[in-house]
């Protein structure tokens, strides 16, 4: 599969954009409008955690804090539903969550052809996270070394990694793409 990297993050690679195809724009706009429709009862983040929507370490502090669905992740690894995102994105705003985004995942085994079939290359960026030397289990996620690993960390290579003592993993979590279904213009709503 062709990729390029993301501000040339060693952590984070992107499908490439495609030209537009006929229909592109279509699909998006029907995808964007299922979606509007479906977050719209998730504005209040109290609804999405009842529906199962785990939030993920919400006392770090985060620019955009993930509201996870294990049964919609575990849906995506077979069919995409435009309707049933793998997680909601919020923003801390005056002591609540205000919503703002949606996160849809694919498996890691996903061609740029089944990626496309989800959500047009013409119109989103799918991406992965690779590269990636998770710190040692005896470190905690308090004691960590942020800036050597993880997704911002500086080791990018297995050797560097063995040496640090990490676990190196080739690639997290599986193909992700993130929209922002009530962004003014489709720069903010599908980001590139």
């Amino acid at each position: 599969m062709s990729v390029s990297s993301i501000d040339a993050n060693p952590h984070v690679y992107t499908t490439v954009p495609r030209s537009a195809a006929s229909g592109d724009a279509h699909r998006a706009q029907e995808i964007l409008e299922i979606l509007r429709r479906s977050m719209d009862k998730y504005k209040n983040y109290r609804t999405a955690i009842a529906d199962g929507f785990d939030p993920f370490m919400p006392k770090t502090g985060q620019k955009f804090y993930w509201f996870i669905s294990s049964r919609n992740a575990y849906a995506s690894a077979f069919e995409f539903n435009p309707g049933h995102p793998t997680a909601m994105l919020y923003k801390k705003s005056n002591g609540t969550y205000e919503l703002v985004g949606a996160v849809f995942t694919a498996p890691k085994t996903a061609t740029e052809s089944q990626l496309n079939d989800r959500i047009p290359l013409s119109v989103a960026r799918w991406h992965e996270h690779v590269n990636l030397c998770v710190a040692p289990k005896r470190e905690s996620s308090q004691t960590s070394d942020f800036r050597r690993f993880g997704l911002g960390g500086s080791i990018v290579t297995q050797g560097d990694c063995a040496a640090a003592g990490g676990r190196w993993v080739s690639q997290v979590l599986g193909w992700m793409v993130t929209i922002f279904p009530f962004g003014s213009n489709s720069g903010t709503i599908w980001p590139q």
